[in-house]
């Protein structure tokens, strides 16, 4: 009575007649009831040509050698990221480095948190400030919907989107943005800008460790035992669900702007930075210059949104003076980069200085010869009516994409090479 029915069996395809339905048929003869709720059909690891492995065949992988070079939790999250519902998994050591790097990632920015709250500083998860900033309303707002994301894929069994949810909050918008944002803050005098940003760090890393404990319960757990006002293990603390009320997208669409014009100028900056060993020194400056820079604005919200962001687009982008208006400007040769909700000009002048501009036309006519050839072949295939009336439609969709963004590059290349 105290062991039986279970709630989940976990097992291989091939013995659903010999074991499981066995135990099934056995479980309501004898005990007047089905032994478990659920059946989880595991994965079968193949390797990378998608054979069995074997010793005979000698592509099998040892997993205490894949331990020992890369470390458990990053051999669970490789494995767990490929354990797609009903299909097996395509293994090769090429994967696993990956999974590493993440779990390096998440450490660092552990580290980071740790030595910028300082022992005792938060003395309740999740505090935050009375007035939250738009980017912690934006990052608390993110992690509900992470953690929803990621109980109902547990929930489903769908492993590979729990580990795909915590892998794109973690990394890209708690590390590579989130904490980014909260440096000014944290470099800044003590006061409720710095409490905030401190509590906020605090308890969104504390919520994420909890989150993934399961799948990297090794690197989570070292790291619950280091931060101020945790007790005991990780694996004894409950596990998070969403909270609806911090949900926000008012302050998901504020920073989607934010994100999309340090993004767009970040791009700029490299589109116009020349390649090559001969344009070192025009490409380290270009590095270092700060843009005179006029954004323009879409609407009343847009312009509130980038006004008060704007020391973050500033520091971020990596910019000089930036003017709010609310028109294009008019005198001079600009060059634009636009984004939902915003447009942002640079003067060519800036982005052009210290070029050689006939080399850089040479190379540009280069580029653009390289995509003609391509367009031409992906156009003749299309202008031939045996392909298309033929060839599975997902490989003529495919050249349709193809052709058009071969199009839209050349367009591109030709514009600079014109500003030229």
């Amino acid at each position: 009575a105290y062991f039986y029915p279970t709630d989940m069996l976990t097992t291989a395809g091939e013995i659903l007649r010999l074991w499981v339905a066995r135990m099934l048929m056995t479980g309501l003869e004898f005990m007047g009831e089905k032994p478990f709720s659920d059946v989880y059909i595991h994965a079968t690891v193949l390797d990378k040509k998608g054979r069995r492995m074997s010793k005979s065949k000698g592509n099998g992988i040892d997993p205490v050698d894949m331990i020992e070079k890369y470390g458990a939790d990053a051999l669970r999250f490789s494995l767990l990221r490929l354990a797609s519902k009903g299909q097996d998994i395509r293994f090769s050591e090429e994967r696993v480095p990956e999974a590493r790097n993440f779990g390096n990632k998440i450490w660092n920015a552990a580290r980071f948190v740790l030595l910028n709250i300082g022992e005792g500083a938060v003395e309740k998860e999740g505090a935050a400030s009375s007035a939250p900033t738009l980017p912690q309303r934006w990052i608390l707002s993110r992690l509900q919907r992470t953690t929803g994301a990621v109980n109902a894929a547990l929930a489903g069994y769908d492993m590979d989107d729990a580990c795909g949810a915590l892998y794109e909050f973690l990394w890209n918008e708690y590390c590579d943005w989130f904490v980014e944002l909260c440096k000014p803050a944290l470099q800044g005098e003590d006061g409720p800008a710095k409490d905030g940003a401190r509590a906020t760090l605090y308890g969104v890393l504390q919520t994420t460790l909890r989150l993934l404990h399961p799948i990297m319960p090794f690197v989570t757990e070292e790291i619950w035992r280091n931060l101020p006002g945790t007790e005991g293990s990780i694996s004894l603390a409950p596990y998070p669900v969403a909270d609806e009320s911090l949900l926000d997208p008012e302050a998901e669409a504020g920073m989607a702007l934010v994100i999309g014009s340090i993004t767009a100028m970040r791009a700029l900056r490299a589109e116009f930075t020349p390649g090559g060993p001969e344009n070192e020194a025009a490409r380290a400056a270009m590095i270092a210059r700060r843009f005179t820079v006029t954004a323009v604005p879409e609407g009343a919200k847009s312009a509130a949104t980038l006004r008060e962001q704007l020391p973050a687009l500033v520091s971020l982008a990596r910019l000089g003076v930036v003017t709010l208006a609310e028109t294009a400007p008019a005198d001079g040769k600009y060059v634009a980069a636009g984004v939902a909700g915003a447009a942002f000009y640079v003067p060519a002048s800036e982005l052009l200085e210290g070029l050689d501009l006939a080399r850089e036309s040479v190379r540009l006519a280069g580029e653009i010869t390289k995509l003609d050839k391509e367009l031409a072949g992906v156009q003749g295939r299309l202008d031939n009516p045996g392909f298309v009336q033929k060839a599975a439609p997902e490989a003529v969709a495919k050249a349709r994409e193809d052709a058009q963004d071969l199009r839209q590059r050349r367009a591109k290349l030709e514009a600079r090479r014109e500003l030229l």
